[in-house]
C-alpha cells in the first residue's frame, strides 16, 4: 500500500536544498508500489519523475506539477563471491561499503559520491577513470506504457552507456530497478587506501562542504581537437576533451557569486548554494556560463545535471 503525500519541498530532498512544492511524494519500495505509483499518476493525468538519492539535478523554484516517485530499494544480495544484485535505491556510499566489506573492488571511484545506483545507472556516473558501466552486467527495467510497468531484463549493451549518457537519460519511460554487477576479488587495505586518495582529492578539489548536485556541465568533446589548438595554443585537451570546468575559469567566471549561488572557487565546474540560494539564482550561473563559454571558445557547454521546470 503505497502512501501519496501532498506540497512536500523540493529543497527538502535534493542535494541542492533548493526547489519549491510538489504536488505529490511517494517513496516505493517493491515492484509493486512502483506499479500503484506510476498507475495512480496516470489515472490522474499526471506526470510523474523518479528521484533516487537526490543529486545531479535541479527542480524549478515553481516547484512540481505531479508525481514525485523516489525509489528506496535499497536491497543488496550476493549470487556468487563476485556478482551482487543491487536496488536502485541503494546509496553509493553503502554500495562502496558493502564492497569492501566483502573483500571486492571496482567501485573505490565512486567513494563520496552523494547519489544512489539508480542516478548513477541514468548518467552513467564516474570519475578518476571508473564508471559505473564498468561493473554492470544486466538491469531490471521498468518500461512504462500507458500507466502500466513492463518489467524487462537489458543487458549492458542495451543500456547504450556512453560518457555521461545512457538509454535511461535519452527515454524517461525506462526506469532502472535494479542492477547485476560483477566486482573483482580484491584486497581490502589497497583499496581502502585508493578510496581515501580518493577521498582527499574531492575534498582538495571539491566544494563539498557546499550544498550542490556535483559536477553541473559535462566536459566537452571536440569534434576537432587540432583545429581548437590552433584557437587555443596550450589548452589542456586530452583524448579529445577539454574540461568544462577549464573553460569556465579561462572566462574568469570562477567564484563568481549571484545572490547566493556561486561558480566554486575550488572547482569552476560546481555551482554551489552558500545557504539561501534559490534554483533561479543557480540557473542565472548555469547560463552565464553557458553563454560566456560559447562567445570565447565557441563550444556549447550540456549540463550534465538534470534541468526540471526551467
Amino acid at each position: 500500500m503505497i502512501d501519496i503525500l501532498k506540497n512536500i519541498l523540493l529543497k527538502d530532498i535534493t542535494t541542492y536544498k533548493t526547489g519549491g512544492l510538489a504536488d505529490f511524494f511517494v517513496e516505493v519500495k517493491t515492484e509493486s508500489d512502483l506499479e500503484s505509483a506510476v498507475l495512480w499518476a496516470h489515472e490522474k493525468g499526471l506526470p510523474f519523475f523518479i528521484l533516487s538519492g537526490g543529486s545531479n539535478v535541479l527542480f524549478s523554484d515553481t516547484g512540481y506539477r505531479g508525481l514525485i516517485i523516489k525509489l528506496i530499494n535499497d536491497d543488496l544480495n550476493f549470487v556468487s563471491p563476485d556478482l551482487i544484485f543491487a536496488g536502485a535505491g541503494v546509496k553509493m556510499t553503502t554500495l562502496v561499503n558493502f564492497m569492501l566489506a566483502n573483500n571486492l573492488s571496482g567501485l573505490e571511484w565512486a567513494s563520496g559520491i552523494p547519489g544512489s545506483l539508480g542516478g548513477s545507472m541514468r548518467g552513467n556516473a564516474g570519475c578518476f577513470g571508473g564508471e559505473i558501466a564498468n561493473s554492470v552486467l544486466n538491469l531490471k527495467i521498468a518500461e512504462i506504457l500507458e500507466g502500466k510497468c513492463f518489467w524487462k531484463e537489458y543487458v549492458k549493451n542495451d543500456c547504450l552507456f556512453l560518457y555521461r549518457e545512457s538509454i535511461f537519460k535519452k527515454n524517461d519511460n525506462l526506469i532502472v530497478w535494479q542492477a547485476l554487477l560483477k566486482l573483482e576479488k580484491g584486497d581490502r587495505v589497497k583499496s581502502e587506501n585508493l578510496l581515501m586518495e580518493n577521498i582527499n582529492k574531492r575534498k582538495l578539489s571539491q566544494p563539498l562542504e557546499y550544498p550542490c548536485a556535483g559536477s553541473v556541465f559535462k566536459n566537452v568533446i571536440l569534434k576537432d581537437a587540432d583545429e581548437f589548438l590552433k584557437l587555443f595554443p596550450g589548452a589542456p585537451v586530452i583524448n579529445d576533451v577539454i574540461a568544462a570546468g577549464w573553460l569556465i575559469e579561462q572566462c574568469g567566471l570562477k567564484g563568481e557569486i549571484y545572490n547566493q549561488a556561486q561558480i566554486s572557487l575550488k572547482h569552476a565546474n560546481f555551482i554551489i548554494n552558500l545557504g539561501g540560494a534559490t534554483s533561479d539564482d543557480i540557473y542565472y550561473l548555469i547560463n552565464l556560463c553557458q553563454k560566456n563559454v560559447k562567445e570565447k571558445f565557441f563550444v556549447n557547454l550540456e549540463t550534465e545535471i538534470q534541468l526540471i521546470g526551467f
